[in-house]
């Protein structure tokens, strides 16, 4: 594929209007392409009507410097943003009651099914993420609710819903991040439907979420909460054998259970 451009920046091109500009870049990237492409012009002055080219090899820009350059940035920008969310992960983790080592128990756990469902090297990195942000709108929720160590009311069960959404929002304007953003979004569905915050069911619901919803119950059932102890493993196996096709996905509950039942061994 051919990268082809032109550059033109202000005040070194001497325009005034920002139409002349743009009129500018227009004509460099004709002559780019009338050069056979595969190559980005500059300008080192402009008067009226007439534009001075640079042509020659060194200020054609090297077109695979260019692509290593854009690269660079976007790695550097794609680290620093998942620095900045992952740091409010671990505030928002913190703040419901659970650590960084649950945290990554449970994208060990969803990784490990995602390999066994056999999901591409892409998918599989969603995932991850997801089950890591899974948590994140809870930032947002009053520790009155998370803390309470009792039954929830229907209008605090009602704010606890909003979660999967507010964590949406947060890495909403993250485009890289945009299917991860859908699996946290459904984490909460159920295969019969009565999930929150959308009612997807079944096939409706994307597979990642699937697999991250039930990892997110098991991390639940085998962790303190502020209403009860943790409970043990085994509990926890019955717990999900007896919500396998009306909470959860059958066929991922066999995967999962065969990898807790291999952790024995």
């Amino acid at each position: 594929m051919k990268l082809t451009g032109a550059i033109v920046s202000y005040p070194e091109n001497k325009v005034t209007k920002g139409m002349d500009l743009i009129e500018l870049a227009d004509h460099l990237l004709n002559k780019a392409k009338e050069s056979g492409g595969n190559r980005v012009y500059t300008s080192t002055n402009t008067k009226r009507g007439k534009q001075t080219f640079l042509e020659d090899s060194q200020d054609i820009y090297n077109v695979k410097s260019i692509k290593n350059k854009i690269d660079s940035l976007t790695k550097r920008a794609y680290k620093s943003l998942m620095e900045e969310v992952y740091a409010f992960t671990k505030i928002s983790a913190l703040k419901d009651g659970y650590t960084e080592a649950s945290l990554e128990k449970s994208i060990h756990y969803a990784a490990e099914i995602a390999r066994r469902l056999q999901l591409p090297q892409n998918q599989i990195e969603d995932i991850n993420r997801a089950c890591l942000f899974r948590g994140l709108g809870k930032i947002a929720i009053d520790e009155k609710i998370l803390h309470k160590d009792s039954g929830l009311t229907n209008s605090e069960f009602d704010e606890i819903k909003k979660y999967p959404q507010l964590g949406v929002d947060i890495i909403r304007p993250i485009q890289f991040l945009h299917d991860v953003a859908h699996l946290i979004l459904c984490h909460h569905e159920r295969m019969d439907g009565s999930g929150y915050p959308c009612g997807f069911k079944k096939e409706t619901i994307p597979l990642g979420a699937r697999i991250v919803g039930l990892v997110d119950v098991y991390q639940a059932i085998t962790s303190d909460r502020p209403y009860r102890k943790a409970r043990s493993k085994d509990e926890a196996i019955k717990i999900i054998k007896s919500g396998s096709e009306t909470q959860f996905d059958s066929k991922i509950v066999g995967v999962f259970l065969s990898i807790l039942q291999n952790e024995k061994l």
